[in-house]
């Protein structure tokens, strides 16, 4: 071994032991707290933002994950024989975020809260904060199931997923307060500091911009309401919305006997979050392919299929590793009659069918409740050759997610919006 390689191997076992007592003594404290509102009337959008009543405070502390806390009061107007449909994602989807770190920023585009939605409930078997009832395909999302997520619409006519429809001959106003919990995971492996944000540095303290998505639109993804039939809904806000955000940290603040100074610990790798913002689809029956090339360790692809406004069934979902189909890692396909094995395989391991029109790569096995400190992986991959060596795996410069729509669906406004969830090189 060179004097340059004892080096580095010193300095990475030197890093490692300092990660290590950091979290072995580091209490964890939820003391970095935030309040953020709306003021009512609001349709929503990019102006709808969250104003904070304080900024996050410079703390001698690692913020592992952020915990949001929405109640959103709102009002949708239906005209006479409308109907609404409710996004799948809904109240997951009500808000953007913008999370900004100096010199490294995770995700610098607004990404709706769908993914960490997604990103929470794929990253512990049997953890479901929407229990999806089966159906003859084995893909649809009707209630809420057992342990769930807090989380309420505020109406029992507003059913994530499903339709409603105003039979009156004049219009008619639906209300109620959606209430929503979910987290931004940005720590990535329980038994170390990948993913943490520093909330100690002046200089690179953390900013979360956060805005009410527009109540209806055309995409799932990130409108609560679609209005298929072009009728006119509206909806807004029908009072303050309050938003409680809590950066969830640990720090060391008391020295244990034995440790004569406080470990200074290396994060390393943090989460990064890649979308294609809707990769539109021609033609039903054709293969899209939907690269993955970002420079980053890929940890999870998850991939929304919606065609007419809607969620809609696939009937191919694989990955690719070179491009090629003959190179799939994994594939499922109606022509060769194992499709149904994709959810067969999704229900095997996390023990809940998810919402229709949802596709996914999971390159991690995922939490085990009953080994909090295990976190297994089976096969992360990168397109590139630095990150790909870091973590011991050969490169894919070539790496697809395909998937496909059934031949004969009448294609209107067809996409797939894929977010790709993985760990990028952080400056801390």
């Amino acid at each position: 071994m060179t004097t340059t390689a004892q080096d580095q191997a010193s300095q990475q076992q030197a890093a490692h032991a300092a990660n290590q007592l950091f979290l072995a003594y580091a209490r964890t404290t939820y003391d970095v707290q935030q309040l953020g509102t709306i003021a009512t009337g609001s349709a929503g959008g990019p102006t709808a933002q969250v104003v904070w009543n304080t900024v996050v405070p410079v703390a001698p502390c690692w913020c592992d994950e952020i915990i949001v806390v929405c109640q959103v009061p709102y009002q949708v107007t239906l005209p006479a024989g409308s109907t609404v449909t409710v996004s799948p994602f809904f109240p997951y989807n009500l808000f953007g975020h913008n999370l900004l770190l100096g010199g490294s920023p995770p995700f610098a585009t607004p990404v709706s809260g769908t993914p960490f939605y997604l990103d929470e409930i794929t990253s512990w078997q049997a953890y479901d904060p929407i229990h999806v009832l089966q159906d003859a395909n084995l893909a649809n999302v009707q209630d809420q199931g057992p342990a769930p997520l807090p989380f309420q619409t505020g109406n029992a006519n507003i059913v994530p997923g499903g339709t409603y429809n105003n039979t009156a001959t004049v219009s008619v106003n639906v209300s109620g307060t959606a209430q929503v919990h979910y987290r931004i995971r940005a720590r990535r492996r329980r038994k170390g500091m990948w993913g943490y944000i520093p909330l100690g540095d002046p200089e690179n303290r953390p900013i979360l911009n956060m805005f009410l998505n527009p109540f209806v639109g055309n995409h799932p993804e990130d409108n609560p309401f679609q209005d298929v039939a072009a009728a006119g809904i509206t909806a807004v806000t029908t009072g303050t919305t309050n938003v409680y955000v809590t950066w969830r940290a640990k720090q060391l603040d008391i020295t244990p006997p034995g440790l004569a100074t406080i470990p200074q610990p290396t994060v390393g790798l943090g989460l990064a979050i890649d979308t294609n913002n809707g990769l539109a689809i021609a033609n039903a029956g054709q293969i899209v392919q939907v690269e993955k090339r970002a420079a980053m360790i890929y940890e999870k692809m998850f991939h929304l299929l919606v065609n007419d406004e809607q969620t809609i069934e696939a009937d191919y979902y694989g990955l690719w590793t070179t491009g090629q189909q003959q190179s799939a890692r994994e594939e499922f396909d109606k022509v060769q009659n194992n499709f149904q094995n994709y959810y067969i395989k999704m229900h095997y391991v996390y023990q809940r069918w998810f919402a229709k029109g949802l596709y996914f790569s999971d390159l991690v096995s995922g939490e085990i409740p009953q080994l909090p400190a295990e976190t297994l992986y089976k096969g992360l991959m990168s397109p590139d050759v630095g990150y790909a060596a870091m973590v011991g795996v050969a490169p894919t410069p070539a790496m697809y997610n395909a998937i496909r729509i059934p031949s004969g669906t009448a294609i209107s406004g067809a996409y797939v919006r894929s977010y790709d969830l993985g760990l990028v090189t952080v400056p801390y």
